[in-house]
This record gives C-alpha cells, structure tokens and sequence, in this order.
C-alpha cells in the first residue's frame, strides 16, 4: 500500500492544480430534490414516504428512475446522493453533516414516517449515520422500513475471495485505497481525474483514519444493527462490486436477531443495475414490501 500511495503522491506532480481543483469539486455538494406521486393516481401521497440515497458516482438522472418506481406506487420521496470523496477518505464528520441535511429536509417536506432506500455503500452509509441521527436526536421521526439495493458490502478484500474466509469484518484502508479509483473507473472518470482523485483521497484519508477508523463499514454495521423495522434486499449473483454472499450473511444475521428481513435474488442484473435489467420485478417486489410490511 505504500508503493501505491508513493505513485499517487508521483503522479501529483505531473496534473495540474486546475485537474486537481475541477476532480475534487466533482460531486462536491450533497444533492437533495423531492419528487412526488405520478399525476394520474390520487393527490393524497400514500405512506410512509420515501428517502432514496445514491450509489458513489451518480447523478441525479440515475436517482430518478429509482423516484420514478415510487412515484408510480403513490409515494413521496427524497433523493440524495452522498459525495463520494466523503465515503472514500472516511470523512465520517461529513458524512454525519450531510445526514442532517437530510432530515432537516425531510422537516422541510412534513415527512413522519419514512422508508430509506439505498444503493450500494455509498447509499448504506448515509443511511447508517442518518438512523443514528433519528435514533438519538430526531425521534419524532419514524423509519418503517429499509431497502438494500446491492448492498451492504464489507470493508476488506478478503471477503470478495471465491471461498469463505474467517475474519474479524474490519474495515482496512487498503480495501479503500483500491476501492476508489475503482469506483471512479466504472463511473467512467479519465484516468488523470482518477489520479487526482485518488491523491485528494490520500491525503484526507490519512487524517480520517486516525479520527473514525473504528467506525464500521456499512455491512459490519448492519451485521449488528438493533433495529425492529423490516428490511428488503436486493441483490444479484451477477454483481461484480459486492459479494451476493455476503449480502445473504448479512440478512441470515438480522434474521437470528428475529427481524423480519425479506430478500430478492435477481438472476442476470449487475451492481445497482436490477431496476434497469428487471423493470416490473423491481417494482412488484417493491410494492409488496412496502403494501405487506411497512
């Protein structure tokens, strides 16, 4: 890991301070917008309503087909798309930041019950800061139920072998170092910009990590979680990001806590892309978790 952090500090040098400037204003501000039900249902919005977090990287164009579904059903709903620079570098203090955001938009809107849905761990992390927010200082806020849609994910590479591996579920700084740049190449970011990037995350990771490195990646987390609102998974054997297995650990998990925990294995979808392989799955399976358990 060093000889990787001593080549990004290498490639510093040779991209300029505007590269540099423009890669870490990429996605620099948390984005918030409402959407509401579709004009041909009733005007009354059905409830709960509906907080939806984007995976690392997208847009609000990606985040409203996923507003779309709900807004189809009847439903209210949020959208926001965490910074990914803040998952990555584990800026856990911005994470929490942006979690407030949320609610008070959620205050803003006269949401009362919610249902959060996520996307990946960029998604599961604002909702692990966000529940703790409700939990200790916006009670009068009522989570009914969770959506996981390819996620959660663990925090180290050993997880992501073909074999089951013991370990403790830490999560590593070499699992983010090698996960950002990832991230950003299939966000189809320039290779200059993935530089960049990547040293703005070294940098700040250095400084994060000795501030929150025992704060848990969103699948220990959720391994332990006490929580009594059901939760939806959605997963796939086809995605390439995040283990279909441990995505199953997870809910075999809060299963053994006895909460009531649903699952939905699709068959040919990749990361974050079941919405857009299974349009009518999606959504009926959506509909029923929502009409049976919230």
């Amino acid at each position: 890991i060093h000889f990787y952090k001593r080549i990004m500090f290498k490639n510093l040098k040779l991209l300029s301070q505007t590269n540099t400037r423009l890669s870490q204003s990429h996605l620099a501000q948390l984005h918030i917008w409402s959407s509401g039900p579709a004009s041909d249902l009733p005007t009354t919005p059905s409830s709960p309503s509906i907080l939806l977090f984007g995976f690392a990287g997208s847009s609000p164009h990606h985040l409203a087909k996923q507003a779309a579904v709900y807004s189809s059903l009847g439903y209210n709903s949020l959208a926001a798309i965490l910074p990914a620079q803040h998952l990555f570098s584990y800026d856990i203090t911005q994470i929490q930041t942006c979690a407030h955001l949320v609610v008070e938009a959620a205050y803003k809107h006269n949401y009362q019950e919610v249902v959060i849905h996520s996307l990946s761990n960029n998604g599961a992390i604002l909702y692990q800061h966000l529940t703790q927010l409700v939990a200790t200082q916006y009670q009068d806020i009522i989570i009914k139920g969770a959506v996981f849609d390819s996620a959660p994910g663990p925090g180290t590479n050993l997880e992501y072998l073909p074999f089951p591996v013991a370990n403790k579920g830490r999560l590593s700084k070499p699992f983010l170092y090698l996960a950002y740049p990832n991230v950003n190449r299939v966000n189809g970011m320039k290779l200059e910009d993935i530089l960049a990037a990547s040293v703005d995350q070294a940098r700040r990771l250095e400084v994060n990590w000795r501030l929150h490195q025992a704060v848990p990646w969103p699948g220990p987390y959720l391994m332990q979680e006490r929580a009594d609102w059901p939760i939806l998974f959605l997963y796939s054997r086809r995605d390439g990001q995040i283990p279909w297995r441990y995505i199953s650990k997870v809910a075999d998990m809060q299963r053994k806590q006895g909460r009531k925990v649903t699952t939905h294995m699709f068959s040919s979808s990749g990361h974050v892309a079941h919405l857009k392989t299974h349009p009518e799955e999606y959504k009926e399976t959506i509909r029923e978790f929502l009409e049976n358990t919230c």
